[in-house]
């Protein structure tokens, strides 16, 4: 199968795209070293889409988050249009989309406040394309993102505390009893490729990764702390569960080598 993966160098991208690989699929990557003729000459050939391309508040601009999380949206819409290729869409959208707010009383609120409403206008734009062309869409909101190969300070909170903490540096947090809802990289691959051949879960019109855990930001980074004592001292921390697995897998990563 052609699978089209834009946002191919990201964080979940590039993960994806090695999956996909290994499945023997042939992947048309597009990524913000590309121009837009190459996706629309892609766009001719696709059989299924991946449309994980996305700017997130922390680290772009108002302007590159409607760039990107909008305009590049309607863009893919119109090249598949212009195609006359119905294949089905995986829209890579985020648990921000359904906290979309007035106001925000802060320029990093106002940021989320920005991105939320951008993938809520992405969601829109494909969901309306879905109707109109009876195209099969598949729209995960999608919670923080875990596991291996991320960037700090980009790509979602553990990966910057599991650096810092592995460094022996402080971490600053403003609410430790803050909630966060986290799903590991590997889990949402395999949800993703299921995808391609119409497995998914569903709820109310949009599709969701079964989460690894709901976990208070005090916790993690004890659990965390904790790991770094035992690697320092060169034993292997006892694990509960499968999520505390994956958390130990993910700060390994990290760790100076």
């Amino acid at each position: 199968m052609v699978i089209l993966v834009t946002g191919s160098s990201g964080f979940i991208g590039k993960n994806l795209v090695y999956e996909l690989k290994k499945f023997g699929h042939e992947v048309l990557e597009f990524n913000r070293k590309n121009n837009l003729n190459k996706l629309r000459l892609y766009c001719e050939n696709a059989d299924f889409v991946f449309h994980c391309a996305g700017a997130t508040p922390g680290n772009s601009t108002t302007e590159e988050m409607f760039d990107t999380n909008v305009g590049l949206t309607k863009q893919l819409i119109e090249f598949l249009i212009d195609a006359n290729n119905t294949c089905p869409i995986l829209f890579t959208s985020s648990i921000q989309a359904l906290h979309v707010t007035p106001t925000g009383s802060s320029a990093g609120e106002d940021k989320l406040r920005t991105y939320a409403r951008t993938k809520k206008m992405a969601e829109d734009l494909i969901l309306d394309y879905s109707k109109k062309y009876n195209v099969r869409t598949l729209i995960y909101q999608i919670p923080n993102v875990f596991g291996p190969g991320g960037i700090p300070g980009k790509n979602g909170v553990v990966t910057t505390f599991c650096h810092l903490i592995s460094r022996n540096q402080e971490v600053n947090v403003f609410d430790e009893n803050i909630n966060i809802h986290l799903v590991y990289m590997d889990d949402l691959i395999n949800e993703f490729v299921n995808g391609i051949d119409g497995v998914f879960n569903d709820c109310d019109g949009f599709c969701y990764v079964r989460l690894c855990s709901n976990v208070k930001l005090k916790t993690l980074v004890t659990l965390l702390k904790h790991f770094n004592e035992s690697h320092v001292k060169q034993m292997k921390p006892e694990l509960n569960d499968v999520c505390e697995e994956n958390f130990y897998k993910t700060f390994l990563s990290y760790v100076p080598r």
